[in-house]
């Protein structure tokens, strides 16, 4: 339940609007506690209210970075009312710790039907999912939008956001488009680190994932993908390292990648079974020692799932224009290749670069 706006939780604390206010960092200072820009939550139930507050009002609002909060409930954001302004939270790379039941969702943002929910600012922000010791939550971070473009949620930035332990770290699911996502790091997942997804709610537009811009995700470490993909998206300087079923997986084609590193992360750094709506994969690199697999530790014991690293790019139509990449070796085991060979007699190469087109 929201918490009384008159309750004090904390010595010296007070509240203004529907935001709780620590105390002052400098006890020394003359400036009242109400024109503290930060907003300090001590519990999940501050943290929602704190963050639903900030959408309320239309603005980004910033976290004290003392902030450590331990979470046991889904927190769920929507906008009501928009006006185009950014919005959203600046977190001061707060900590928020799932402590609730295995599989729930830590922190989602929601499209409103009928509201353009557009320039949603995420930033900052420390999620850990508890997979580690204990029962992992669900995803770690989700932008919703299941109505489709009615409800769509686009024109987004999120910016420095670290993950870890969950089952999947950064989702985007349904009507989640024009957005940028920056030095996102999510690793150690039982999923994919980084997950996009349609949707096809009965009676609901369909909710499409599309223009997304991923500039250097770091997407390690997970028992899934480094990143799901799908054919709408663009990622630079990437780097996936043990991730099981490879670094980007876009089962509908990948529109570019570039300037990315893949180490030992499942078979193929890249993998896009065909090229969509267009697709390339250009001057990406990849390494493998020939024996190190993604490990699975959630059991308390190591089992190693995946295969062992030999391609840069699997791409079964053999229709995806790539150039300037490079598969290197650098222990025993299988030889490595830039492309993943199909055909009968199929057999890697042995070519561990490719060339620019026309040259």
């Amino acid at each position: 339940m929201p918490l009384n706006q008159n309750q004090k939780t904390a010595p010296g604390s007070e509240r203004t609007s529907r935001f709780y206010r620590g105390p002052r960092p400098d006890t020394r200072s003359t400036v009242p506690n109400d024109t503290s820009p930060f907003v300090w939550p001590r519990n999940g139930n501050e943290l929602a209210q704190t963050l639903q507050g900030f959408a309320d009002e239309r603005y980004v609002g910033m976290l004290d970075p003392r902030t450590a909060v331990e979470l046991d409930r889904t927190i769920t954001i929507s906008q009501p009312n928009a006006d185009g302004s950014p919005w959203g939270v600046n977190g001061n790379y707060a900590k928020i710790n799932w402590v609730g039941p295995v599989g729930d969702d830590m922190l989602i943002y929601r499209g409103v039907k009928g509201v353009a929910n557009r320039n949603l600012v995420i930033e900052k922000l420390n999620l850990y999912g508890n997979g580690y010791a204990g029962a992992p939550a669900g995803d770690c971070l989700k932008l919703l939008a299941p109505e489709g473009d009615p409800g769509s949620i686009y024109k987004f930035t999120l910016r420095d956001i670290y993950m870890n332990y969950g089952r999947r770290g950064l989702v985007f699911e349904g009507a989640v488009f024009e957005g940028m996502g920056e030095n996102i790091h999510s690793e150690n997942h039982q999923g994919d680190g980084i997950a996009m997804a349609h949707t096809y709610t009965p009676g609901e537009h369909q909710g499409i994932v599309s223009n997304i811009m991923l500039i250097h995700p770091n997407s390690s470490r997970n028992m899934g993908a480094g990143i799901k993909s799908v054919n709408s998206s663009n990622i630079f300087m990437g780097s996936f390292i043990l991730n099981a079923e490879g670094g980007v997986v876009a089962p509908d084609g990948l529109r570019y990648a570039a300037a990315c590193n893949g180490e030992n992360t499942g078979e193929s750094v890249f993998v896009v079974p065909y090229a969509g709506w267009g697709s390339e994969v250009s001057s990406n690199s990849g390494s493998s020692n020939g024996q190190t697999v993604a490990t699975d530790w959630s059991s308390g014991q190591p089992i190693e799932v995946g295969k062992i690293a030999q391609y840069l790019l699997d791409n079964q139509q053999g229709d995806v224009p790539n150039q300037m990449n490079t598969m290197a070796s650098y222990g025993e085991g299988p030889p490595c290749a830039v492309l993943k060979p199909y055909g009968a007699g199929a057999s890697v190469s042995g070519q561990t670069t490719n060339k620019p087109r026309g040259r």
